[in-house]
């Protein structure tokens, strides 16, 4: 380039002095240099036209890196535990051998059974926490003919809560004929009550005294 250079420097100087006649001014050779481009060392500008930016390279996606295959998950199987939240049997049932239709004869129910239920006493005579019976000793139970307990529903009942037909005996007390501190029934004897001959601390009235003064003479009583 330094000589390419030197020769269009030395041509140019040329110009203004007379050019002989042998020299070839116009020659192939000189339109070959004159046709070089400058370069970029002297702020030429090349004849290519304007730059263009560098395209960006596309983004490589690396691939996932290689694992080792998984085995096959396997299914699991948990030991059967007990339900520790269901009450375990306790108590005691005894029936006697003598029945009636079917029906023990005595039937003795107290406690829970294997499935965690209450113990039910069904009999003749019927006795447990829970009973039915034709005669009845239990904390609720159902007295066709009488029963004893804490609730008791009966056509005889005599409990706590002595809920009676004919009579109760309690401390509440329903019936047709009641005794209690609090007294429920046709002719009642109590502490308070309400009844169609109630015979309480705040009445007295002529029909129940009558009728409990009768009863008491046939048991050999005085009121």
């Amino acid at each position: 380039m330094i000589a390419v250079r030197w020769v269009l420097d030395y041509q140019r100087m040329d110009d203004a002095s007379p050019v002989p006649p042998d020299k070839p001014e116009n020659g192939p050779l000189a339109e070959a240099l004159r046709s070089i481009p400058l370069g970029p060392e002297r702020g030429a500008s090349p004849a290519s036209g304007p730059s263009k930016e560098p395209e960006p390279s596309p983004t490589v996606v690396p691939p996932p890196p290689l694992t080792p295959a998984q085995p096959a998950a396997l299914p699991l199987h948990f030991p059967k535990t007990p339900n520790v939240s269901r009450p375990h049997a306790w108590g005691f049932e005894w029936r006697s051998r003598a029945s009636f239709f079917g029906v023990p004869l005595v039937h003795v129910a107290i406690g829970r059974d294997e499935r965690g239920r209450y113990r039910l006493a069904k009999g003749i005579v019927a006795v447990g926490q829970f009973a039915i019976g034709i005669i009845t000793v239990a904390q609720f139970g159902l007295g066709v003919l009488a029963g004893v307990g804490q609730l008791i529903f009966g056509t005889v009942a005599l409990a706590q809560f002595a809920c009676g037909t004919l009579l109760g005996i309690g401390q509440f007390a329903t019936g047709f004929v009641a005794f209690g501190q609090f007294v429920l029934g046709y002719y009642a004897f109590g502490q308070a009550g309400w009844a169609r001959a109630l015979w309480s601390l705040t009445r007295h009235d002529a029909a129940a005294g009558e009728f409990f003064r009768s009863w008491a003479g046939l048991l050999g009583w005085t009121l």
